[in-house]
């Protein structure tokens, strides 16, 4: 894989015009150094990073540059194809030998590595792209750049498709929550039994508040329903008598008639007597019932404009945790200790099986640079301890991991990465160093493309092309490109 030329057009994010009437475009050869006329720095990391945003990667572009957008258009050779990536923000088009085809982000990275998802794709990034700022205290494992992840156990995991390890990686992830969710539990019964909060029992949590009002609202609904079935009730007999006396029935008792009115017949309020009183015990309930569901409101207002922490309060009360359920979640945790160590050893051990043609390379290149015995040992291709080591053997060794990952990966993929490098003078590392790196940078990969960003540019390596940058830096002098 061959980086060809990089294109670059800005559109000023405020205004929405374009930065340049016509594309930035940098060429680059098979080894080719990126410097600054003078003593100014500026544009090197800038257009490093320009190059990887290009080819699809989701990184963050350097400060002052990144307030804008842009689009980029890049093209590369690989197994003699033509590739075109053209990239505004995150829409990418692909174009392979001059026909476009259907793509999502890296995905032509993905085929390139038989990979599925695109965060696998740190991990490649992470053995081909040295970035200045965290790319030279990365080593086993770290931040490539921004928040893209590096892992020599995924990598190894990855390029072995060691199955059992994405399982057991799973399971372990799996435990770990579950362990987190104790912990929490165990922090709120150690909490409520050091008496920081005065739990009120009556006290109903919010979601049953809530509850009870729905069920007060109803049962105030049904209540009223009634009341007005009673009301109906009593207009009716009303209704039903007054037609009665209209017709001016009589009735003949005993040889007497009787007119059929109020003073005759006897009971005719009765009924609606006890309807009245009827109406009036649930009249009494409905205001009960009514200053409860005013109650209910207002503590559910309260408790939904609670802040952060007395939400956290009230929902720490709401938990209860019994004395044998918190012996339980502790031998659940003992467990749960155990069995991550047990995975762990697992992984490690399945992990060590499999590290032994990267160890080799690796070795080789170690002795090379001339580091100390105590670190030319497989054990460091797993090492924990690695990342407290400083100044110039971290970026030897940091140096030495790329490397060795680049030819394993060409060893495993047979694809050739261009070896893309930021400041490798940086920090401590002196001109002897920095010399030493590069020739063996041409030594392992000489048919790979190199690409070099530095202030210097006295290298034991013949550069087949320089792009020197001036004061505009990589986007040029942006005043006068900018048009309306």
């Amino acid at each position: 894989m061959k980086i060809n030329s990089l294109r670059i057009k800005g559109i000023d994010v405020n205004s929405n015009n374009k930065i340049f009437e016509q594309p930035v475009e940098y060429t680059f050869s098979d080894v080719t150094l990126v410097t600054s006329k003078g003593k100014n720095s500026r544009g090197k990391t800038t257009l490093m990073r320009f190059i990887i945003f290009a080819l699809g990667f989701k990184i963050p572009l350097t400060d002052g540059v990144s307030k804008n957008r842009y689009k980029t258009e890049l093209e590369f050779t690989k197994d003699n194809k033509n590739y075109t990536i053209k990239r505004e923000e995150n829409e990418i088009r692909l174009t392979i030998d001059g026909r476009e085809v259907e793509n999502e982000g890296v995905e032509y990275f993905l085929n390139f590595f038989n990979l599925t998802k695109e965060e696998e794709l740190d991990n490649i990034l992470g053995c081909f792209y040295i970035d200045q700022e965290k790319g030279w205290t990365l080593l086993n494992r770290g931040r490539v750049i921004g928040k893209r992840h590096f892992s020599i156990e995924d990598l190894i995991t990855i390029i072995n498709k060691l199955d059992k390890v994405v399982e057991e990686k799973l399971h372990l992830k799996n435990i770990e929550v579950e362990s987190q969710k104790i912990k929490i539990l165990k922090n709120i019964k150690n909490i409520k039994d050091k008496s920081m909060f005065k739990e009120d029992k009556k006290t109903l949590n919010l979601l049953e508040e809530r509850e009870e009002l729905e069920r007060l609202k109803n049962k105030v609904l049904s209540i009223k329903n009634y009341i007005k079935s009673l009301n109906d009730a009593i207009e009716d007999h009303k209704k039903f008598f007054l037609r009665l006396k209209r017709l001016g029935l009589k009735v003949r008792i005993e040889g007497k008639i009787y007119p059929i009115d109020d003073e005759n017949i006897i009971g005719m309020d009765l009924e609606d007597s006890f309807a009245e009183l009827e109406k009036e015990e649930l009249e009494k309930q409905l205001q009960l019932y009514q200053r409860k569901i005013n109650e209910l409101r207002q503590r559910i207002d309260v408790k939904t404009n609670l802040s952060t922490t007395e939400k956290l309060d009230e929902l720490i009360q709401s938990i209860s945790i019994e004395e044998n359920e918190y012996q339980s979640l502790q031998e659940r945790e003992k467990k749960n200790t155990k069995l991550k160590r047990e995975i762990n050893k697992s992984i490690k051990m399945t992990l060590n099986d499999n590290i032994e043609e990267f160890w080799l390379i690796l070795r080789k290149v170690l002795i090379d640079l001339k580091l100390p015995e105590e670190y030319i040992t497989p054990s460091i291709v797993l090492d924990n301890k690695l990342s407290g080591k400083t100044g110039t053997l971290l970026h030897s060794l940091t140096f030495g991991y790329k490397l060795s990952l680049l030819i394993y990966l060409e060893k495993k993929y047979k694809i050739k990465l261009p070896f893309i490098i930021d400041s490798p003078r940086s920090g401590e590392v002196n001109l002897e160093t920095s010399n030493l790196m590069m020739s063996l940078t041409k030594k392992y990969l000489g048919e790979n493309q190199i690409i070099v960003s530095s202030v210097f540019q006295n290298y034991d390596i013949n550069f087949d092309s320089i792009i020197s940058l001036n004061n505009g830096g990589v986007l040029g002098s942006r005043d006068k490109f900018i048009y309306q």
